[in-house]
Protein backbone atom coordinates (compact mmCIF):
# COMPACT_ATOMS: atom_id res chain seq x y z
CA UNK A 1 0.00 0.00 0.00
CA UNK A 2 2.89 2.51 0.70
CA UNK A 3 4.49 1.64 -2.61
CA UNK A 4 1.24 2.20 -4.29
CA UNK A 5 0.95 5.47 -2.42
CA UNK A 6 4.12 7.03 -3.15
CA UNK A 7 3.67 5.81 -6.78
CA UNK A 8 0.49 8.25 -7.10
CA UNK A 9 2.16 11.07 -5.65
CA UNK A 10 4.97 10.88 -7.86
CA UNK A 11 2.04 11.67 -10.87
CA UNK A 12 0.95 15.16 -8.87
CA UNK A 13 2.91 18.09 -9.04
CA UNK A 14 5.35 18.93 -7.24
CA UNK A 15 3.56 21.20 -4.97
CA UNK A 16 0.45 19.59 -4.83
CA UNK A 17 2.69 16.14 -3.84
CA UNK A 18 4.29 18.52 -0.81
CA UNK A 19 1.02 20.04 0.76
CA UNK A 20 -0.71 16.16 0.56
CA UNK A 21 2.43 15.22 1.95
CA UNK A 22 2.42 17.83 4.84
CA UNK A 23 -1.21 17.72 5.29
CA UNK A 24 -1.21 14.21 6.41
CA UNK A 25 2.71 13.86 7.59
CA UNK A 26 3.24 11.09 4.45
CA UNK A 27 6.92 10.07 4.47
CA UNK A 28 7.56 13.19 6.62
CA UNK A 29 9.53 12.92 10.18
CA UNK A 30 6.37 14.93 11.85
CA UNK A 31 2.99 14.06 12.37
CA UNK A 32 0.40 16.07 10.14
CA UNK A 33 0.49 20.02 9.63
CA UNK A 34 -2.65 22.31 10.31
CA UNK A 35 -3.69 24.36 7.10
CA UNK A 36 -2.50 27.67 8.39
CA UNK A 37 1.22 25.97 9.01
CA UNK A 38 1.16 24.70 5.29
CA UNK A 39 -0.09 27.57 4.00
CA UNK A 40 2.82 29.66 5.63
CA UNK A 41 5.37 27.16 4.39
CA UNK A 42 4.43 27.06 0.55
CA UNK A 43 3.05 30.75 0.24
CA UNK A 44 -0.75 30.25 0.02
CA UNK A 45 -4.07 31.01 1.95
CA UNK A 46 -5.49 28.50 3.88
CA UNK A 47 -8.37 28.29 1.04
CA UNK A 48 -5.63 27.73 -1.74
CA UNK A 49 -3.74 24.64 0.78
CA UNK A 50 -7.03 23.20 0.54
CA UNK A 51 -7.87 23.66 -2.73
CA UNK A 52 -4.83 22.46 -3.69
CA UNK A 53 -5.23 19.47 -1.33
CA UNK A 54 -8.93 18.57 -2.82
CA UNK A 55 -7.77 18.83 -6.58
CA UNK A 56 -4.38 16.43 -5.55
CA UNK A 57 -6.88 13.87 -3.42
CA UNK A 58 -9.33 13.16 -6.24
CA UNK A 59 -6.90 12.88 -8.64
CA UNK A 60 -5.24 10.11 -6.21
CA UNK A 61 -8.32 8.77 -6.12
CA UNK A 62 -8.65 8.16 -9.85
CA UNK A 63 -5.14 7.25 -10.33
CA UNK A 64 -6.01 4.38 -7.57
CA UNK A 65 -8.93 3.18 -9.26
CA UNK A 66 -7.11 2.56 -12.51
CA UNK A 67 -4.61 1.36 -11.19
CA UNK A 68 -7.17 -1.19 -9.59
CA UNK A 69 -9.26 -2.30 -12.01
CA UNK A 70 -5.79 -3.29 -14.39
CA UNK A 71 -4.73 -5.61 -11.38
Amino acid sequence: LREKIRRILATLSPRTEKIIRLRFGIGEPYEEMTLQKIADQVGLTKMGVTLVQNKGLLKMKKKGDLDDSRA
